[in-house]
């Protein structure tokens, strides 16, 4: 790969899904749901979209063969993540974030058996440690330091008896005296103990799961393949149109959308088509890292963004990373110069 154009691309995804990733936290503080957030992602999808038409000259492959690649990459990507909504909602996020990390293995495999990319030794040493680096991000992220969860037991306990200071409680003692009767034992944070959601109903979130760990991986594959016959500009445009003939199911999967949209709060809309946008601008610099790259190379890269948004949220708020984050930038800064050798 003489040509480094994949590499100025994807780092470019790198940068701008971390500096994503760093400011996702707003939708959260303010009560924006994962739906809304979906639909107003897919409309930041059209200026993207334009410009790439632009650059493209105007020139769209809408040939059916470019259709059914298109949307497939599209569909895939997008589909994928509001299976991801209903995931959350049934199963422990702490294990399907970083399960469905591992997408970059269902690309590496496809790649290699159907399109046949070769790597030299360095490459695929950066490759193994590319994936660990996404196993620790993952799995780090979902890792809350003891201290926070207790002060956060308290705030939650001291919101619900304003009269009685609470020092340390236990979930036993708050069910047995009848402290918070109307709260459920999954919604009560107690000192020393988490106690968590409920893990799903039956293993339908392990189900949903594997099913965006298959189609995130197999878009990966997609989009190189799709870049083979057509241009990467026209590729982008079908993903953006894909995102938005999903807004309707999205639309109708909780009642939040219609709520948000009914007492449209402007700053709130802007702030979050602001912060997507990012991850719009990413996925179009990915489809060019595809197109002049290896996806056996591309795809484990695309999952480094993280180190992004741990450095940061280091620079930014002063956040120390945890023990498995640190290790994660460790691996993921030899991984980056392992696969541009």
């Amino acid at each position: 790969m003489k040509n480094k154009l994949w590499l100025v691309f994807i780092l470019i995804t790198i940068v701008t899904w971390g500096v994503w990733g760093a400011f996702s936290g707003y939708q959260i503080q303010n009560g924006i749901s994962d739906t809304v957030v979906y639909i107003i992602w897919a409309l930041t999808m059209i200026p993207c979209a334009i410009v790439a038409l632009c650059i493209n000259k105007g020139k769209f492959m809408h040939d059916w063969k470019s259709a059914v690649l298109g949307c497939t990459v599209g569909l895939l990507g997008a589909g994928g993540q509001l299976v991801l909504f209903k995931a959350l909602n049934y199963g422990p996020s702490y294990i399907i974030y970083p399960f469905i990390a591992m997408s970059p293995v269902i690309v590496i495999t496809l790649a290699a058996i159907f399109l046949k990319e070769k790597t030299s030794k360095w490459q695929i040493a950066g490759i193994v440690v590319a994936l660990l680096a996404i196993g620790l991000f993952g799995v780090g992220e979902q890792l809350k330091p003891a201290e926070e969860n207790k002060e956060e037991a308290k705030e939650i306990v001291m919101s619900e008896v304003e009269s009685e200071p609470v020092d340390e409680i236990t979930l036993a003692e708050v069910l047995e005296e009848n402290i918070l009767p109307e709260v459920a034992k999954e919604d009560v944070i107690v000192v020393d103990q988490v106690v968590e959601q409920e893990s799903g109903r039956g293993f339908l979130w392990i189900i949903l799961a594997i099913l965006v760990l298959f189609a995130w991986g197999i878009q990966g594959f997609f989009m190189k393949f799709a870049n083979n016959s057509m241009d990467a500009e026209s590729i982008f445009v079908w993903m953006a149109l894909s995102g938005l003939i999903l807004i309707p199911i999205a639309w109708f999967m909780d009642g939040s959308a219609g709520e948000f949209f009914s007492n449209f709060n402007a700053s709130q809309f802007w702030a979050t088509f602001g912060i997507q946008i990012l991850n719009a601008i990413g996925a179009l610099t990915l489809v060019y890292a595809y197109r002049y790259g290896k996806a056996v190379i591309v795809s484990p890269m695309e999952g480094l963004s993280p180190m992004v948004t741990v450095l940061l949220s280091l620079i930014i708020l002063a956040a120390i990373p945890n023990p498995l984050q640190i290790a994660g930038l460790c691996c993921a800064a030899f991984a980056m110069y392992a696969l541009s050798k």
